[in-house]
């Protein structure tokens, strides 16, 4: 149990906490205050030759990476044409594709050829305004827009 004169007590220290608190904060501002101008001109400084040490970086990268580009163009231009595609195989491997096939393209059946040129005919047909409206039907099933003119 806590008397009237402990009360006292614990409240005159937590005051003068609070003072030494407030004294401590002035003294740590004063001293900033003082030495922002030195801090400012070492940071400055220190900047300085960051940044100029990124020029220096950036420019002996971008001799490099044109370096480095010459060298993989001249490689794959000194390959003959079966190294070629197998480093092109290898590297679609490294992927898990396969490379596509140079079959000739089909010959396009006698049904395909007739609709194509139904559709041909009927497009060249139409008048321009006809033509308009049907484009205009076609953009509207795909949610689109025509162009503004």
């Amino acid at each position: 149990m806590r008397t009237k004169h402990q009360g006292k007590e614990i409240l005159s220290s937590v005051n003068e906490l609070v003072g030494a608190v407030t004294q401590l904060l002035s003294a740590v501002a004063q001293a900033a205050t003082r030495t922002a101008p030195e801090v400012g001109r070492a940071a400055k400084g220190t900047g300085n030759a960051i940044a100029s040490g990124a020029r220096v970086v950036a420019q002996d990268a971008s001799a490099r990476a044109l370096r480095i580009k010459r060298a993989i163009k001249s490689h794959w231009a000194s390959m003959s044409k079966s190294e070629h595609e197998a480093r092109v195989r290898k590297m679609l491997a490294g992927r898990g594709l396969k490379p596509k096939s140079k079959q000739k393209a089909k010959k396009p059946s006698a049904r395909s050829v007739a609709i194509r040129k139904a559709v041909k005919s009927h497009w060249k047909n139409m008048t321009p305004a006809q033509r308009e409206a049907r484009v205009k039907k076609m953009l509207a099933g795909r949610g689109l827009k025509p162009k503004a003119k």
